[in-house]
């Protein structure tokens, strides 16, 4: 199963600016900073975090591929 969620931070999260939160994988709506995290569950977990403005779509190919090795 794959599945995507969006998880909101606080506005702190993000205080060093765009660069920062590019690094700290946060996305910016009008509710305030996001994160998404992508998981692919099996026997373990495997996950990625993407800002939160990005589609689930973007994450499906390496999902994918992790769980095909």
């Amino acid at each position: 199963m794959i599945d995507a969620t969006v998880v909101c931070t606080h506005a702190y999260s993000a205080r060093y600016g765009k660069d920062s939160q590019e690094k700290e994988v946060l996305g910016q709506s009008r509710g305030g900073f996001t994160t998404k995290i992508h998981a692919l569950v099996r026997d373990t977990w495997e996950f990625i975090l993407t800002p939160g403005q990005r589609h689930e779509i973007t994450q499906t190919p390496t999902l994918i591929q992790d769980m095909e090795t």
